[in-house]
Order: structure tokens, then C-alpha cells, then sequence
């Protein structure tokens, strides 16, 4: 490994023009979100089953004391109460001994259009479980099927309002409804999705032309796969903590690249 440089509902399907000069993006309906280069911390390369493609891993680190994760609504509302697997504390900031969770980790440049892949017919979930949003970040292909349930015993209202897609608008899900699909047709990162009805509840989804991304675990970790060989720029987003851009990042066939991006407090 070398670092080079330092540091239901109508679907809607249209075109979609890829560009592996990658585009500045905003946060949803918020500001700009503020940007920094960084030089990545390495970690020992690792073997990638393939003879033609390699991969990045790696883990998103926060340096300085982060905020604590605060009781929300949902814990006095009956309706909110079915499913005991959700913790019911606020998701938006979630760091855990020093590795944060809900990172859009995605290659910005150095891939060619040519190579991208076909976008995959599985639908990705966003579910309205206990009263939130899960989980709090998703993240799709253009194209891909976005699939929002309510798996709770009342109603909730999905509104979302993309800036550069035309989306769900403003709608209400009741029990047991069909499952609310969309088809995003122009990649756009950060739709901020909401719950008129119960404010807490919260999503950001992501809308990427390629496949090369992964969303931080709860241990801080991702992992990108099959990308060509070659130089890439990855870019760590974080819906309040900002962006961290590093270059000139080598990936290999056979290999998988690890380094650590770390924001600070």
C-alpha cells in the first residue's frame, strides 16, 4: 500500500450520467458542510480474494470528547414501546471509545464510469421501527429501489424533499400500510427524511452513482470492495461533524488498503 500525497407508489426511473470527477455536495436541506484534507493514518494491508480487483478498509475516529447520546421522545409515547431492541437514544452523533458510527465512507475520484457496475435489483429498507428511523443513515445506488416501512402499531408521516430528485413528498403511513417505494434518479447525498408527527424521528439517506461506499458500524469500521486498480480520493461524511477528503489513496489488485480517518472535537 502507498498514500501518495498527503494530508404505493409510481417508481421514478430516468437516465443516469456517472462522472468519476465525483461533486460538491451539501447537507439535505442544510449548509454546506464544511470540508478538510487529511492525511489518513495507514493500517496494515490485507489480502482480497480476487486477481483483478482489491478493496479499502478501514475505521472513522473522533479526537476529542464527543457529545453523549440523550433519551428521546419516543420513551413516552406508548405506540413507540413494541420493540425492545431500540434503544431510544438520540442517533444522529454516535461515538463509541473513540470510533464513530454512521459515516458515509465513499470514493470520490480516481474511478472510471466505464467500470461501474450494473445497479442491483435488491431494495434497500429504511424502516420506522419504535418510532425512529431505521437505521438513522442509508445509503443506495441511482436507481436502486428505497423501500420505507412502518413496522409500528401507528401512524407516521414521511416527508422528504430532495433537492436534485424528485421524491416521496409529504405522506402519511399507517399500520400494516404497503411499504412507500422510491427510485432516485440523480445521485445526491443527504435527503433528510423526517416524522412531522413524531419530531424526533430523523434519516439521512445517500444517493451514490457507484457502488464503491460503505456506511461506518457502530465500531467505527467500513469496507469497500471490488474497486479496479488504481488512485483513488475518499471522502468520509458526517451529517454534523463535516467532511474529510484524502487523496491519492492506491489500491491493488489482490489487496485490500487500510487506513483510519479521524474528525475532531
Amino acid at each position: 500500500m502507498r498514500f501518495l500525497a498527503p494530508v404505493l407508489t409510481p417508481l421514478l426511473l430516468l437516465p443516469l450520467t456517472a462522472c468519476g470527477e465525483g461533486s460538491s455536495d451539501t447537507a439535505g436541506d442544510g449548509p454546506a458542510l464544511a470540508s478538510r484534507q487529511v492525511r489518513p493514518e495507514r493500517l496494515p494491508d490485507e489480502d482480497f480474494d480476487s486477481t483483478e480487483l482489491g478493496a479499502l478498509f478501514g475505521e472513522i475516529r473522533f479526537r476529542g470528547e464527543a457529545p453523549e447520546r440523550f433519551p428521546i421522545g419516543a420513551r413516552k409515547k406508548s405506540e413507540c414501546t413494541h420493540h425492545p431492541e431500540i434503544a431510544h437514544l438520540s442517533d444522529i452523533i454516535v461515538v463509541e471509545d473513540g470510533k464513530v458510527a454512521g459515516v458515509l465512507v465513499r470514493v470520490t475520484r480516481g474511478f472510471d464510469a466505464d467500470d461501474i457496475p450494473p445497479v442491483p435489483e435488491e431494495s434497500v429498507v429504511l424502516d420506522q421501527r419504535g418510532c425512529t428511523y431505521t437505521p438513522h443513515i442509508v445509503a443506495l445506488r441511482v436507481g436502486q429501489t428505497l423501500e420505507v416501512r412502518n413496522s409500528d402499531p401507528t401512524t407516521h408521516n414521511v416527508n422528504a424533499k430532495p433537492k436534485k430528485n424528485r421524491g416521496p413528498g409529504n405522506r402519511n403511513m399507517g399500520q400494516g400500510q404497503d411499504a412507500l417505494r422510491v427510485v432516485f434518479d440523480q445521485p445526491e447525498v443527504s435527503i433528510h427524511f423526517k416524522c412531522d408527527i413524531h419530531p424526533w424521528m430523523e434519516a439521512r439517506v445517500h444517493v451514490l452513482e457507484h457502488p464503491w461506499f460503505d456506511i461506518s458500524d457502530s465500531d467505527g469500521t467500513f469496507r469497500i470492495e471490488g474497486l479496479p486498480p488504481g488512485t483513488y480520493t475518499v471522502e468520509a461524511l458526517h451529517e454534523k461533524f463535516g467532511k474529510l477528503s484524502a487523496k491519492e489513496i492506491e489500491v491493488e489488485a489482490g489487496r485490500a488498503t487500510g487506513f483510519a480517518l479521524s474528525f475532531e472535537g
